[in-house]
């Protein structure tokens, strides 16, 4: 029941990889269509000046990070094998390499703290029509969670410059130097669905530190979700409104279909937590 206590158990993290991420692609396959029969952009103006304000913000720092990742890209040495023949080499490639795509990945965050403000809105919006419930969208209310997204994007900021290098380190010393592209595209889309992932997980009343934890349980939609707006940022100039718009939308509705899915289970949102309050609503017509 909503409202009460409920018995925590332990759930294997990742476990129903598969099925999560074949229903993050039903939903994903499915949500243009969504957002315009239920015209989700409805009431986005309530946010005022503000709201106008960061998403023009972001949309200069999408121009800005487009034409980084261009010099980037070409300012890259594919042949890295001469540089692999010492251990110094080995470091100095790593430290180059983790600081560009440091300075990427702050790029891409940035945007995603700047436009907030649509995640918030489409991500209450989606779960409105979705679960019939009631979901508090004030500008007061949008301003509290832009605060909680200001750690939320310094965690993953840090986190995943810590494990892109950590992870390529052992590739770095065994050659193996042609998969790191392949092992940041995957750390990047993980930790750009946390942030997307968040909200729906702030509506709830999680904290930041269960819903780390909530996102690693549901690892294969973070990264479906995470990879679907990473590449959609992409896009000059509209791809980082799609991207974050677009992706919202997935997440709310993925989530909440995999809530109802897994919603005889008790999650375990930290490994601390002893008994958590379930605050969905939209439980007590499913269990009564």
């Amino acid at each position: 029941m909503a409202g009460t206590n409920i018995n925590i158990v332990k759930r294997r993290p990742w476990n129903h990889l598969v099925r999560d991420i074949r229903i993050s692609l039903v939903y994903a396959k499915s949500s243009i269509s969504f957002i315009k029969e239920y015209r989700l952009w409805q009431g986005i103006n309530q946010y005022r000046w503000l709201s106008k304000l960061l998403v023009l913000l972001a949309v200069l720092v999408g121009i800005s990070f487009i034409k980084q990742l261009l010099n980037w890209y070409h300012s890259s040495d594919t042949d890295e094998l001469g540089i692999l023949g010492s251990a110094s080499g080995v470091l100095s490639s790593i430290w180059e390499n983790g600081q560009q795509l440091f300075v990427l990945g702050s790029y891409r965050y940035v945007m995603l703290f700047l436009i907030e403000v649509l995640v918030f809105h489409f991500v209450r919006r989606a779960l409105m029509i979705t679960t019939g419930e009631d979901i508090d969208t004030r500008f007061r209310t949008f301003l509290s969670c832009q605060y909680r997204m200001l750690g939320v994007t310094l965690f993953c900021i840090i986190m995943e410059y810590v494990t892109s290098t950590l992870l390529n380190i052992p590739l770095r010393i065994l050659s193996l130097g042609v998969l790191s592209p392949l092992l940041f595209a995957i750390v990047q889309a993980y930790y750009t669905g946390i942030i997307i992932i968040d909200n729906y997980n702030e509506v709830y009343h999680m904290n930041i530190k269960q819903s780390y934890y909530y996102c690693w349980q549901y690892g294969g939609v973070t990264l479906i979700v995470g990879g679907i707006v990473a590449v959609l940022m992409l896009i000059p100039v509209i791809g980082v409104l799609v991207g974050p718009i677009f992706g919202s939308v997935v997440a709310a509705r993925t989530m909440h279909d995999l809530y109802l899915k897994d919603q005889d289970r008790a999650w375990v949102y930290t490994k601390y937590s002893k008994k958590i309050k379930d605050t969905r609503r939209v439980a007590d017509n499913v269990l009564e």
